[in-house]
């Protein structure tokens, strides 16, 4: 996040990186499709968040049934299928 005193602007930046970390599985032309999506959909009212990548992703190229790539949780990895 930045701030430019001078033009009284704040600015916040997602990259392919971050949908990346939420789905390791997306190439960079698909984590870029993620992006173009959350822009194309943007509500001020809910903002963007880890989880409007990760649902954008998820809606743009599903997971095959019974894939899981797991995710992070405060440190730790967690997979679905380990908790069942």
């Amino acid at each position: 996040m930045a701030i430019n005193y001078e033009l009284k602007k704040l600015v916040t930046t997602w990259c392919v990186d971050d949908v990346q970390s939420v789905r390791e599985d997306l190439n960079d032309e698909q984590a870029f499709e993620v992006l173009i999506r959350v822009d194309h959909y943007f509500d001020a009212e809910y903002g963007i968040c880890w989880d409007t990548l990760k649902i954008n992703a998820d809606e743009l190229f599903p997971k095959e049934q019974g894939e899981d790539y797991g995710t992070e949780v405060d440190g730790a990895e967690y997979s679905r299928e380990a908790s069942q």
